[in-house]
């Protein structure tokens, strides 16, 4: 199968839910040919407000998320968008 992520890739459920990071490939382990990366199930991370978590997920199941905005500090508003819509 081909992988669809790369480490650090921002992804979410099909179904949606929280934006998650891609970390890896999963390793999994065979009784007779030992560890190996699978290359369809993705460990994925995210914070939410109940703390860190982690998860192994299918790569059929994820869509890839762009980011849509920028950061910026605390109390500040993006350049360009003050407190009234600017006159047209």
């Amino acid at each position: 199968m081909i992988r669809i992520f790369k480490p650090g890739d921002r992804v979410q459920l099909k179904s949606g839910g929280p934006v998650m990071i891609v970390q890896r490939y999963a390793r999994e382990h065979h009784p007779l040919i030992g560890w190996y990366e699978d290359d369809h199930a993705v460990e994925c991370s995210w914070y939410d407000r109940d703390g860190y978590h982690k998860d192994v997920i299918h790569q059929n199941h994820l869509v890839k998320v762009e980011q849509t905005h920028s950061f910026h500090a605390v109390g500040q508003k993006p350049a360009g968008q003050g407190m009234f819509p600017a006159k047209r």
